[in-house]
């Protein structure tokens, strides 16, 4: 987390997805509420990402692979939700 939105952010998730109190929401499930909700991610800059390098260098945002059992799960709810 980069910024006090950040932690806001994490907080509206945990508290609007179900989950154990000792785990945390399931990813498909974050994705899906993120994908659902742009105004949660507004904030965030596109195609950069802060790190701890000391220098202002801007990176490209690393690409996220998911397991094959999230990505099915995603490509299910989306396409689902398109029908």
């Amino acid at each position: 987390m980069d910024t006090p939105r950040d932690y806001e952010v994490v907080c509206e998730l945990f508290d609007a997805l179900p989950h154990p109190p000792d785990l945390p929401p399931e990813l498909a499930d974050v994705i899906d509420l993120l994908d659902r909700s742009p105004q949660l991610t507004a904030h965030m800059q596109p195609g950069s990402q802060r790190y701890s390098t000391g220098s202002d260098a801007i990176h490209q945002v690393p690409t996220v692979e998911l397991a094959l059992a999230y990505r099915e799960e995603l490509i299910h709810r989306h396409t689902a939700r398109d029908d």
